[in-house]
């Protein structure tokens, strides 16, 4: 029974005339066939130069004349840009996230472990069988050299000045003129000439399918946790009992609200009181919520760390923060106006 259903219905298909199809039918699936067409053969939407900068991963080869080349891979998404290095002696990889402006660096070995870089330094500089500090040390200098930030925001300033055969753009900063070019058709970069010294070669590039959230492993603290750690380390182990006490009164003082932390519009109160102009206030206010809360404009720190960042930011070449007297200016001058002098007996 079931078979003869079967072949019932195969004579009706070879009976049916091929004009059975309607009109209507015919055009939907004509239509549909030229949209597919032109959709495989169209060129690819060209990808603007700022654009080209974000949620993407490439491999870079650094030209410099004071140094040999370097390979490296870069994932940038959102405000965070990841480097890596594969150290071939050992079989690891040195990686430095740049998240809004603070770098966090480290090593990841072949197992799978991870140590923070100052630790991985401090053995090499004790014991360096493989002469990886070379090595190590070129992918610091070279990657700081280059200021991502800066490319980034040259980027999105630059002019275009020729389209073929390639797209040539052209921008200039206080301390660099770059040079980008990129493919004609889609945008991608091809090579960035940062001033006369070093050119960037683009070998591989990709784009993410979205933000992708880059982050260091747990327990890697970032170069500003390291250094906020060793100030405060040395602001209780170097400072007299009295000095701490009035630094701790400064902080107290910053905290308008009472709350035990300390923000952002904290922070613009207390330099306005101090006599800074308001635009002066915001913007060392948002850099500091930039540096320390990772660009979050709301978050709000203890007292503690709000200290250390500001004895690292006020440290300086003639100014250390075990210099109790020196320290304790500079923090007065900040927090109640540059007119402010500490008069000491």
């Amino acid at each position: 029974m079931h078979s003869c259903a079967i072949s019932l219905a195969l004579a009706v298909l070879d009976a049916m005339p091929p004009t059975h199809m309607t009109p209507q039918l015919r055009r939907q699936l004509s239509d549909e066939a030229r949209r597919l067409f032109l959709e495989a053969h169209e060129s690819p939407p060209t990808t603007s130069l700022p654009r080209a900068f974000q949620d993407m991963r490439c491999h870079l080869l650094i030209e410099g004349q004071a140094s040999r080349h370097l390979l490296v891979q870069l994932v940038a998404s959102g405000n965070s840009y990841m480097f890596r290095h594969h150290l071939e002696a050992i079989g690891a990889d040195l990686l430095l996230l740049m998240h809004h402006g603070v770098a966090t660096k480290w090593i990841t070995y072949a197992t799978g472990d991870h140590e923070a870089l100052h630790v991985f330094l401090s053995e090499l500089a004790r014991h360096d069988p493989q002469s990886l500090l070379a090595d190590v040390q070129q992918f610091l200098d070279t990657i700081a050299s280059l200021d991502v930030l800066e490319i980034v925001a040259a980027s999105a300033s630059a002019e275009l000045q020729a389209t073929t055969p390639t797209r040539i753009y052209r921008a200039t900063t206080p301390t660099t003129a770059y040079m980008f070019t990129c493919d004609a058709a889609t945008g991608v970069p091809i090579s960035i000439d940062a001033g006369a010294d070093t050119r960037i070669l683009v070998t591989y590039y990709n784009r993410l399918g979205g933000v992708v959230v880059l982050q260091p492993p747990r327990g890697v603290p970032s170069d500003l946790e390291h250094m906020m750690a060793s100030a405060l380390d040395a602001f209780h182990a170097t400072w007299s009992p009295i000095g701490q006490r009035e630094a701790q009164d400064i902080v107290d003082e910053v905290d308008h609200d009472r709350d035990g932390f300390i923000g952002r519009h904290d922070v613009i109160d207390q330099l306005c009181e101090a006599s800074y102009g308001l635009e002066t206030a915001r913007k060392t206010a948002s850099e500091m919520t930039r540096l320390l809360c990772g660009g979050n404009p709301s978050e709000e720190v203890g007292y503690d760390a709000f200290l250390a960042f500001w004895l690292v930011m006020l440290a300086d070449g003639t100014r250390t923060i075990d210099d109790e007297a020196s320290m304790l200016e500079a923090l007065h001058q900040l927090f109640h106006g540059p007119q402010h002098r500490v008069m000491r007996v």
